[in-house]
């Protein structure tokens, strides 16, 4: 690779640059899922691993200019860049078995610290690599080659979201899917090294290519994996899903079944499962029909069907957690159980004609917004339009005790409040859980005489273990507790989700909560070293980071989540930063106004976004015109981010090794920000339809920034 001779576009090394975009977005979101599965994050923790993932790549790109002298060796680069993904991987597990105990919540600050330590060696590398791979390519070429290092990344890019979202995902655990990406790579080294005449990088890509064969076929770091995460279990079943990682457990006699490694069921807590079934069927006097909405593999089937149902529709999003515990609830395959696989959301918008005894919700608490979606006065109102008269709807929060608190006080009365401006009547019944039953006749607070009418034999509801006045007692006294004043929650405006995080972070100390703050403070203070070119593409990233949660939580919100929706976005947008850029390199124009309309189009599009939304939520043609909508404003706010980077990049007037670096940090750190800022902060505060103006006016003031101080640019 070394020589001074001038190369044409068809250098070998670009293959590199392509390759180098599919490690990126293939190992990002492999290691984010690794990141999800072993913190259990919502949406803060989620958003602090995507601005620090951002971040870090920004610094190795604003600094890359200083390990220039390694423009020589970009074989020996992308070498080192390739193996780091499944390091990563396994120090991250090893990290977090070593440092944090099993089942313990961590609070931010670890996060953050845990975070960066182990996505710095990758994330820094892969940001200094963008500068290197630009300054030396276009030193080569006699022409800056900044925008084309830009769009065959995201080239790249889009062929690893791809091939993650849709293949890998569905056939392969993590620690196979980073070494099959290796050994792509590995070939894509091999390839250039033997076209560019370097015969070292030649021989550690073969020997690379045989390491990692070897480790695919003849071991199984799983099992390593497994005894570290799993410390004392026997793990029976582990299973990759689109929906997360699937693990069955046993120990001793007990079995545990954890999403995640998150527990979602155990043997041996009979009360529970009673609970969730006989404080609501109880009150109706025949529930023949009835709507389960989470619980077919957790011992609820069992207990209804002591009423003989003649019909229950069933809904899961992940059949290979019902397949996985198949035997162990036999119930599953009853002749009056009807199994639906998809979003129960969804399922309830769409069961016009049916009609409910009763309605299951056995959904996680609303912590993050995938779970709030269940808790809104949207779903409450479907729910209802969908029961019988006397129908007795059904959903629960994790147990208070005899005292509300006062984070447990603001998330009950979100939920009690909001049910009653759907329900009537509206009862909490205490126990191992809080539930909230809703229907249009009055609660029974005689239970356990309900039970003994229906001949019901029941190991803990009998009159024999449990008080109906006791328990009548402490529902007074937590109905009591409850604070009229307050917000519904709904699905533009999820209150629930935000109040279930302050007591997340009541949890810890005060420093917890800080954490997001200073990171995006931090990342402000950036801002005062950009020249008014870095500030307009940082206000570019910000926006279309921000445009991206916006619309996958409004499609979310509005129309059900779709979990393979965001392989299919990521590629789309890929698509559009690809579309934008080539076709930017070759237009002609005047440098300054070009350059700031693709922030016009983005604050239009954000603006718009809430007529959009609206316009959507009360179409008729909402199934169809939804993946339309959300892909086509995903690939025109890419192509908009494209043009913009490729535009900034005819401005360059200095060193292509600092200033490319710059550029691309600007954009990135701009994204970090815009991702954390939404999802974490802006959207539970303000609901969508603010963020939506207040993103808008961030694109907007970046455009008005850069026309104010265009003159004497720098870059």
């Amino acid at each position: 690779m070394g020589g001074n001779r001038k190369a044409t576009s068809g250098l070998p090394e670009y293959w590199l640059v392509v390759a180098m975009g599919f490690t990126s977005m293939s190992a990002q979101l492999i290691l984010l899922r690794d990141f999800l599965k072993l913190f259990q994050g919502n949406e803060l923790v989620i958003g602090l691993l995507l601005a620090s993932w951002m971040f870090i790549t920004a610094l190795g790109a604003w600094t890359g200019y200083r390990f220039r002298r390694l423009h020589r060796h970009l074989t020996l680069l992308f070498l080192v860049l390739a193996w780091l993904p499944p390091l990563t991987h396994f120090l991250l597990v090893w990290l977090r078995y070593t440092f944090f105990t099993p089942g313990v919540m961590t609070g931010l600050l670890p996060v953050l610290v845990f975070s960066w330590a182990v996505l710095l060696p990758f994330c820094f590398v892969s940001g200094m690599s963008f500068p290197i791979f630009s300054g030396s390519l276009s030193e080569r070429s006699g022409s800056n080659h900044t925008n084309r290092i830009y769009y065959l990344e995201a080239s790249g890019s889009l062929a690893g979201g791809a091939l993650f979202s849709f293949i890998l995902v569905f056939f392969f655990p993590h620690w196979a899917a980073l070494f099959l990406i290796l050994l792509l790579n590995m070939g894509v080294l091999a390839m250039v090294a033997w076209k560019t005449g370097r015969r070292k990088i030649l021989g550690w890509s073969g020997v690379s290519i045989a390491l990692t064969a070897f480790i695919l076929f003849f071991t199984d770091p799983g099992k390593l994996e497994n005894r570290w995460l799993f410390p004392g279990q026997q793990v029976v079943m582990q299973q990759e899903s689109p929906y997360g990682s699937l693990t069955l457990t046993r120990m001793h006699e007990q079995w545990q079944l954890y999403e995640n490694n998150e527990l979602l069921y155990s043997t041996g807590n009979p009360a529970l499962q009673e609970e969730k079934v006989h404080y609501p069927l109880s009150q109706h006097p025949r529930p023949d029909t009835l709507l389960l909405v989470f619980g077919s593999w957790n011992g609820m089937l069992q207990e209804i069907s002591k009423y003989e149902p003649a019909a229950v529709d069933a809904v899961e999003i992940n059949p290979e957690l019902v397949e996985m515990l198949q035997s162990e609830f036999p119930e599953i395959s009853a002749h009056w159980l009807a199994m639906h696989f998809q979003d129960p959301v969804i399922f309830v918008n769409r069961a016009e004609n049916k009609r409910y005894d009763a309605i299951l919700v056995n959904a996680p608490p609303p912590d993050n917004l995938q779970t709030n979606r269940y808790f809104t006065r949207e779903f409450f109102v479907s729910c209802r339009e969908l029961l019988s008269s006397g129908g007795v709807f059904s959903i629960s929060l994790p147990a208070s005790g005899n005292y509300l608190g006062e984070s447990a006080r603001k998330n009950h009365s979100i939920l009690y409040f909001t049910l009653k401006e759907v329900f009537p009547h509206v009862t909490i019944v205490p126990g191992e859980e809080d539930y909230f039953i809703a229907s249009d006749m009055e609660f029974d607070w005689n239970i356990t005489g309900l039970i003994t009418e229906k001949g019901l034999e029941n190991d803990y509801l009998n009159p024999w273990y449990i008080s109906n006045d006791l328990i009548h007692r402490r529902a007074e006294r937590i109905m009591e507790d409850l604070t009229p004043d307050i917000r519904p929650n709904t699905g533009l405006y999820p209150v629930a989700t935000y109040s279930h995080w302050k007591q997340w972070l009541s949890h810890f100390d005060w420093l917890h909560s800080l954490a997001p703050l200073i990171f995006m403070l931090f990342i402000l203070l950036t801002l005062v070293r950009m020249n008014p070119v870095q500030v307009a593409l940082f206000a570019g990233g910000f926006a279309s980071a921000a445009l991206e949660v916006i619309l996958l939580l409004a499609f979310q919100v509005l129309f059900g989540y779709l979990y393979l929706a965001t392989g299919m976005l990521i590629t789309v947008f890929m698509l559009g930063l690809y579309l934008g850029s080539r076709m930017a390199e070759q237009r002609k124009g005047s440098k300054e106004k070009p350059f700031t309309r693709p922030l016009v189009g983005l604050a239009t599009i954000l603006a718009a976004m809430p007529v959009l939304i609206f316009l959507l939520k009360d179409s008729s043609l909402n199934a169809i015109l939804a993946p339309v909508f959300i892909g086509s404003v995903t690939l025109l706010t890419a192509f908009l981010v494209g043009t913009l980077f490729a535009r900034g990049t005819r401005l360059l007037q200095t060193d292509i090794f600092r200033s490319s670096g710059r550029l691309y940090s600007a954009d990135l750190m701009g994204s970090a920000l815009g991702a954390m800022l939404v999802s974490a902060v802006l959207i539970p505060l303000t609901g969508i339809i603010v963020t939506c103006f207040l993103t808008a006016g961030v694109a907007l003031a970046g455009m008005a920034w850069y026309r104010y101080s265009v003159t004497g640019i720098s870059v």
